[in-house]
């Protein structure tokens, strides 16, 4: 009952009198224009609260010709949120019975060193060790040096050429492109198809996504927008190059409005052992900055994609939350949460994580950082990275905690007395 008068009041807040949500659009609208004119953002925003979009907006030149605006409808290019797509790939495989999470690389790439090590689990969530070829070897970042054929083989070849590991599998984490890179081969190994083609058939076309799709050999296509970075106090636009360089990993456009319907898809369509993974994603490269980030308990997307590469997407983020979180605040109604208190751990690497819950003047607060309650068992922390806290009472009245850190998750147990 309390979680249902807790989405009504925030229905209330975005509905005014007359059916709309204009007070509310009109208010953050104004701040969000503001702070991306005063920061040279180019490219185009989505922000959606309670699944209603509240701001879409586009600003900017489409290429160096100047002639041509960017809209909410130019597609972009995402860079590393391509890699949500692809991790939503395996997570489609692995419910159809056609690979599992725990199966070692070297069953699919038996070439790549340390495949008997390196489950698909490492790859996804980077704990493989792998070092990363887009970002140790120094072509990558140089797309005018990008402009040759190349395909997956050669990229593999490179991977290899890296006879390294930067730790024992499954032991840390560590970003690493090439992860991406091979989940991308094994797609295709298992499916027959395609990259592109794969997620054509499996995503964008059953999610109505029509204006997202990879880039290929080119980086130039009439009516995407065009990279471009600020270098010696000049303004730098990226040449035409081969995107294939960065497959599976950063090759695919979009819209902001087409990434809101992915999020939306997601949380309404997929179990939600695979929708609560994939929620946030942010990208660079050279000329481009984006993010896309979504807290499916309280209906919130953002999507930023600048055509920009040193506008920081943060900025749109932290504004966009600060507002919205400070008015879902205004509105909650507040249970009691003392049973939640206690120490709690979890196991991340073999290790240990301890976190201590506690409760002052009604309000709670996990390692001294708030966490505010958005209904009867779920929090947001708010001081580190918007994490989403779900406190569940087992059959033995044991209580756990599954964290949500932007899509990495962590079950929490209650320590004894």
């Amino acid at each position: 009952m309390k979680l249902l008068m807790l989405s009504l009041m925030i229905n209330s807040f975005l509905i005014s009198a007359c059916g709309t949500n204009a007070l509310t659009k009109r208010t953050i609208h104004s701040e969000i224009v503001k702070l991306a004119q005063q920061n040279n953002f180019s490219g185009s925003l989505l922000i959606a609260f309670n699944d209603s979009v509240i701001v879409n907006y586009a600003r900017g030149y489409l290429n160096s010709n100047k002639k041509e605006e960017i809209t909410t409808e130019t597609p972009i290019a995402i860079a590393s949120i391509t890699k949500l797509f692809v991790k939503h790939s395996i997570f489609l495989l692995e419910e159809q019975g056609k690979l599992s999470l725990n199966d070692k690389l070297s069953k699919f790439r038996s070439d790549i060193q340390y495949s008997d090590s390196i489950t698909i689990s490492d790859l996804i969530f980077h704990s493989s060790g792998l070092p990363d070829i887009h970002n140790e070897i120094a072509m990558f970042n140089d797309p005018w040096s990008l402009n040759k054929q190349v395909n997956t083989e050669d990229l593999f070849s490179l991977i290899k050429s890296l006879n390294y590991i930067h730790f024992k599998p499954g032991t840390n984490s560590r970003y690493s492109n090439s992860n991406y890179l091979i989940l991308a081969d094994i797609i295709e190994s298992i499916s027959g198809m395609s990259l592109d083609i794969f997620l054509d058939k499996n995503i964008f076309t059953p999610y109505g996504m029509k204006s997202t799709g990879l880039y290929k050999e080119h980086s130039s296509i009439p009516g995407h927008a065009q990279g471009f970075y600020r270098h010696n106090n000049e303004t730098v636009w990226l040449p035409d190059f081969n995107f294939k360089n960065f497959w599976g990993t950063g090759n695919a456009y979009s819209t902001p409005y087409d990434l809101y319907k992915y999020m939306i898809n997601v949380k309404n369509g997929l179990n939600p052992k695979y929708s609560k993974q994939l929620i946030q994603h942010t990208g660079y490269y050279l000329g481009y900055r984006t993010l896309l980030k979504s807290i499916p308990e309280l209906g919130i997307t953002i999507v930023v994609l600048s055509n920009n590469g040193n506008f920081n997407p943060d900025i749109i983020l932290n504004s966009a939350l600060n507002y919205i979180v400070e008015e879902i605040s205004k509105n909650v109604i507040k249970s009691s949460c003392t049973s939640f208190t206690g120490k709690y751990s979890a196991e991340r690497f073999h290790r240990k994580i301890e976190i201590v819950v506690t409760e002052k003047e009604g309000n709670l607060f996990v390692n001294n950082m708030h966490a505010l309650q958005v209904s009867q068992n779920v929090f947001l922390l708010l001081q580190n990275g918007y994490v989403t806290l779900t406190f569940s009472t087992m059959p033995n009245n044991s209580i756990s905690i599954e964290m949500n850190d932007n899509g990495n998750i962590f079950i929490f147990e209650k320590s004894k007395l």
